[in-house]
């Protein structure tokens, strides 16, 4: 038997710095497997978390992995800030445990000082169930701290720190530089998927190909809100659409990507959570409910979270 390190010191370090440790497990057990006859093995079983860590980080001081989920909602039926932060922290790690991720509380925490923007790859901003249309400080510190990240951006184009909104992320961020968002005409609202039709200029990025795999240029997102990006900003492109929703997707400049929907959320959580919450305050009915639970079975939430990260991280 001969130890893992040099092993993972083999692989391509890119690889190894991507992959997540199911994947890693299972390169090791096919190695074994091939050289059974040399008893050239690998203690698989010495291979842990802690492990995988200490290598992981000690590879990646020149070059941060860190994610930061700043979090928008602070309702009850997400149990606060914590009780969001706890769910990103899960649904992202399950998808991909090579990263780091921080949940920063945008409703009453500190955001990141601009010193402090080169120890991440990039941010997510979750969705609230607020307006960003309501007059608190704490929005317009949000929307500050994008601001002052785009122009990082700008200043270190080789670099980058990528943002990306979801939902009412995607429309602060529209806001941010001079979008008008309000609220979906006849007070409708939008609740379970919708197929997202994206353009050539997003599904034809690399980086995109192999997040969305086998999918094609439409892929169905979970959704839920009622409001929308009904203006969207000069230095924004439209990059993806649906029967419902003329900006389902806006890309600024490469590092800034938004989505109306939600590609964090799988079916179970948006019916138990969300659905069950706008059923007791009346704004959708019984049957909208079903209807759309049933649209978000055809979701790959997992393909879509992944997105998130192939593009904060390529």
């Amino acid at each position: 038997m001969i130890d893992f390190y040099p092993f993972i010191l083999s692989l391509n370090s890119q690889l190894f710095l991507t992959m997540n440790y199911s994947r890693f497990r299972n390169i090791l057990t096919q190695y074994n497997r091939q050289n059974l006859s040399t008893k050239k093995l690998i203690k698989v079983k010495t291979v842990n978390l802690a492990h995988l860590q200490s290598v992981k980080y000690s590879s990646t001081k020149m070059s941060p992995k860190k994610i930061g989920f700043i979090m928008t909602e602070d309702g009850e039926k997400w149990k606060g800030e914590a009780g969001i932060g706890k769910y990103f922290l899960q649904r992202f790690q399950q998808v991909d445990d090579s990263f780091e991720y921080e949940v920063i509380h945008g409703v009453t925490g500190s955001l990141p000082k601009i010193s402090q923007l080169p120890n991440y790859i990039g941010f997510v901003i979750s969705g609230s169930h607020h307006s960003v249309n309501d007059p608190y400080q704490w929005i317009m510190n949000l929307q500050n701290f994008i601001i002052q990240l785009d122009q990082y951006n700008k200043e270190n184009r080789n670099k980058p720190v990528r943002l990306f909104g979801i939902c009412y992320g995607h429309q602060l961020i529209a806001k941010t530089f001079g979008g008008v968002v309000q609220p979906i005409g006849d007070g409708k609202f939008i609740y379970g998927a919708e197929k997202v039709n994206f353009t050539n200029k997003l599904s034809d990025e690399v980086w995109f190909k192999q997040a969305l795999q086998y999918h094609s240029s439409n892929i169905m997102v979970a959704q839920s809100h009622g409001e929308e990006v009904y203006t969207v900003p000069k230095n924004a492109i439209t990059v993806a659409s649906s029967t419902t929703c003329k900006a389902e997707a806006l890309l600024y400049d490469d590092h800034i990507l938004s989505f109306q929907g939600h590609p964090e959320l799988e079916n179970e959580t948006l019916g138990r959570i969300i659905g069950g919450n706008l059923i007791r305050k009346k704004i959708i009915d019984r049957q909208a409910l079903e209807r759309g639970n049933g649209n978000a079975r055809m979701v790959p939430a997992d393909t879509l979270t992944g997105m998130v990260l192939a593009f904060l991280n390529h």
